[in-house]
């Protein structure tokens, strides 16, 4: 799951504006945060990070704006 994630952010990071470019980077680098928090911790047992990465996720996970140009 978190490889095809993470595939999508970067392919995601060639999209022509910087907004979505930034929002990617942003969700990519909080999301593997706390995906290595949780190699040594129980972080993700935490409700309130819980919800955190599953938003970060969602963002990464949600489909390109369309082009208007």
């Amino acid at each position: 799951m978190g490889e095809d994630l993470f595939q999508n952010g970067f392919r995601k990071m060639k999209y022509p504006s910087r907004l979505v470019r930034g929002i990617m980077l942003g969700a990519m680098t909080g999301g593997a945060a706390i995906l290595v928090r949780s190699i040594s911790d129980f972080n993700l047992h935490i409700l309130a990070n819980a919800i955190l990465f599953i938003k970060l996720a969602a963002i990464i996970a949600a489909p390109l704006p369309e082009n208007s140009r």
